[in-house]
């Protein structure tokens, strides 16, 4: 039965090829530019949960209650975090990053040197944060005391020669010698990121510090009151220690935080926003093509009525035929998100990875049927809620149909504004974020 069912289907999309031709183009456009927008979405919402046990990794900012309201900072003074470690036992590991941008040359070349973002850190942090080891080991770090390279700072210095072993230098007197003993990934969703990793002594380091609570512990209000002992200050302002959880750092940090880029959370909301319009737009337009149809179809539900077909069989083919259709737009849209994403990326300024994992399959079956049903569902129930007798005599109720027609074209016409003016505001903030004045000179870096 499924496969006769499946065979009638084929015949009549093959029979209005204008018409499926046109509900394809338009469905595999829209569940594209969704797709695009829900990639981006998701690239936004993952940062920092590369690391593994990423929801018990905080970052440590001092929060100064000034007269004007509460102000922060994400460097504090040395060691502050293994005085947290050694005095609270839930604390796992804990860490700290100093940065400045070098030029580096490889060690025995001459030439003006490659400016290079070099992280100064302890231990602990290779034990916190677990990169990818394209070459070489952490415990090969440590036992060396030597640097670690980002797999894109390697090519950019040595090229396709392995890493390992040679040594990148910040004067010819030999004082900042970085000799490479392992080569690692960089995560794209991480604002925890370098060229050159290399191993100090944190008491001479102030910075960013991290840490990282055992399994099972928890942040409570009596710890952060705890914490404010260990901030030694002779300012009249009353400052605390504050802990932030890194996965919070990308969207929700203090304006005055300037050691990472920021994300929006304006900018996933509005394109959340246009998924749902993109996606709408193109089912009224789905639905309008068919009702317009409909009258070309009366005859044929009229005679399957005749011969025995009931209401239920004529919903399963109706909506078999949507989902043919909405199946061959997945299929349709997926090539041009495989097309568009190099583009789009650029765009957006991030290099998003395009991988159709569980979650992503998931998305596209979700989304297939949901425009199955969306789709498909009204003109399904509408062509086979006629009698055969009123089929017969011309009866239609046209009026009704007509009235929705021209409700669905209004509403889309309400969705395809709105649509563009969501799509005027991100380009004004993606500009807003490209022009913004950051205190780092791009050309150099």
């Amino acid at each position: 039965m499924f496969v006769h069912y499946l065979k009638t289907a084929w015949r009549n999309i093959l029979k209005d090829k204008g018409y499926s031709t046109v509900n394809i183009i338009g469905l595999s456009i829209a569940i594209a530019c969704c797709f695009l927008l829900l990639f981006w979405i998701r690239f936004e919402l993952s940062y920092e949960k590369c690391y593994p046990g990423s929801e018990r990794i905080y970052r440590i900012m001092e929060e100064e209650n000034r007269t004007d309201g509460l102000h922060y900072k994400a460097t504090v003074r040395p060691a502050i975090d293994t005085q947290l470690k050694n005095t609270f036992p839930q604390i796992e590991y804990s860490t700290f990053t100093s940065w400045e941008e070098l030029p580096l040359t490889i060690e025995g070349k001459e030439g003006d040197g490659i400016m290079a973002k070099v992280l100064s850190t302890n231990e602990e942090f290779l034990r916190m944060f677990a990169y990818e080891y394209v070459e070489g080991s952490p415990e090969g770090v440590v036992e060396s005391h030597g640097s670690i390279i980002s797999e894109k700072a390697a090519r950019k210095f040595f090229g396709n020669e392995s890493a390992v072993g040679k040594t990148l230098q910040f004067d010819k007197k030999g004082d900042f010698n970085y000799t490479i003993s392992a080569v690692v990934k960089m995560p794209e969703n991480s604002h925890v990121t370098f060229d050159v990793l290399t191993l100090r002594d944190e008491k001479f380091y102030g910075g960013v510090h991290y840490i990282k609570l055992k399994q099972g512990a928890n942040i409570t209000p009596d710890f952060e009151k705890q914490m404010k002992r260990f901030l030694s200050t002779t300012r009249e302002t009353k400052n605390t220690l504050k802990l932030q959880p890194i996965r919070d750092m990308h969207l929700h940090s203090p304006k005055e935080v300037t050691d990472h880029s920021f994300g929006s959370p304006a900018q996933i909301y509005f394109f959340s926003v246009a998924v749902l319009l993109i996606l709408l737009i193109a089912v009224i337009n789905y639905v309008n093509t068919s009702v317009a149809r409909s009258l070309n179809r009366m005859k044929e539900v009229g005679v399957r009525k005749v011969f025995g077909s009931d209401r239920k069989q004529l919903v399963a083919r109706f909506l078999l035929e949507s989902f043919i259709l909405s199946f061959i737009a997945l299929l349709i849209s997926l090539i041009l998100v495989e097309l568009l994403f190099p583009s789009f990326s650029e765009i957006m300024g991030t290099r998003i990875a395009l991988k159709f994992d569980f979650g992503t399959i998931l998305i596209a079956i979700l989304t297939c049927l949901a425009v199955t049903v969306l789709s498909g569902g009204y003109a399904a129930f509408y062509l086979s809620s006629f009698s055969p007798m009123q089929i017969m005599k011309g009866g239609s109720k046209t009026g009704s149909k007509n009235g929705l027609r021209k409700t669905l074209v209004g509403v889309q016409f309400f969705l395809s504004i709105s649509v563009l003016i969501c799509t005027v505001f991100i380009y004004k903030q993606i500009n807003a974020v490209f022009n913004a004045e950051t205190g780092v000179d791009r050309k150099n870096i």
